[in-house]
């Protein structure tokens, strides 16, 4: 805080003045709010955008910056070092890390289907306890399940989950099996993976009953327009609205018939399951 007085001084009284003057008229944190996705969803985009934000402050998967601290330190794995710490000491790096970083402001953080775990707690445990630290807002954010896995897939496959807004990916192609794939660090099926998806969001939607909720979804908000979806974000955080520059761009934006070398067998696995909508969707957008 030193430093940053001492160049505003350098800057002369006005600089001065007018920094201390924003930093008065800056509003106390009316709440916190975690956002749920399954990962690959533009979650990063969007928190990125809400951290250029003077109001708030996006902390991102606090829980899994956790346990790939301690990854470093260890012998192990990742998915083996599930339980690697419980849900209180969850709680108190989650504090921690308000208390530090906050200053104020609003505190975003995020949840996975599988953070719960990490925990060795459930959903609805975890969304109490951050309700007693005052998240009252709720974000969920949606992206139709098999898009949503190839981009898994593809990612891990490439060792590169992000890139900046102006890269350039080549194109990749995988092949998947729908009796055997690896998503949430752990082998299990298509299927399998879908209903781990849809049981995530209810559980939460159940834990969350009476909050302050905002849906989105990558299709209709992230990848038409992303800097909508941050204004709509502001809105429901009650901050002013913003024009936040888009660091980070799409990683698979072809279709998927041109990425997934059996599409067909895979579109077809989804159709005669109870996720058919899932893929009449996919169908219908490629």
């Amino acid at each position: 805080m030193t430093g940053t007085l001492t160049k505003l001084r350098e800057r002369g009284p006005r600089a001065l003045s007018s920094t201390i003057q924003s930093f008065i008229r800056r509003p106390r944190r009316t709440g916190n709010v975690l956002m749920l996705h399954n990962g690959r969803s533009g979650s990063t985009l969007l928190g990125d955008m809400m951290d250029q934000h003077q109001d708030v402050f996006w902390d991102g998967e606090t829980q899994e910056k956790k346990l790939h601290q301690i990854e470093k330190k260890s012998e192990y794995g990742f998915a083996d070092l599930y339980g690697a710490f419980d849900l209180d000491e969850g709680i108190r790096e989650l504090q921690n890390r308000m208390k530090r970083r906050a200053s104020g402001r609003i505190f975003g953080t995020e949840m996975q289907d599988y953070h719960a775990e990490i925990m060795k707690t459930d959903i609805e445990e975890y969304i109490t306890r951050l309700r007693h630290l005052g998240f009252d807002r709720f974000i969920f954010l949606e992206r139709n399940y098999l898009r949503k896995l190839v981009s898994h897939l593809i990612a891990t496959q490439r060792q590169k989950f992000h890139i900046q807004s102006k890269e350039h990916v080549a194109a990749h192609k995988i092949r998947i099996n729908p009796a055997r794939i690896y998503v949430g660090h752990r082998h299990t099926t298509l299927l399998d993976a879908f209903y781990q998806y849809r049981d995530f969001f209810a559980k939460a939607h159940d834990a969350v009953e009476n909050c302050k909720i905002l849906r989105l979804s990558y299709e209709q908000d992230i990848q038409r327009n992303p800097v909508v979806a941050a204004q709509r974000t502001c809105q429901f955080l009650e901050i002013d609205e913003h024009l936040p520059q888009i660091n980070f761009g799409k990683t698979t934006d072809s279709p998927l018939s041109e990425i997934v070398d059996n599409y067909e067998e895979v579109i077809e696995c989804v159709l005669k399951s109870e996720f058919s909508q899932e893929a009449q969707d996919l169908l219908r957008n490629e």
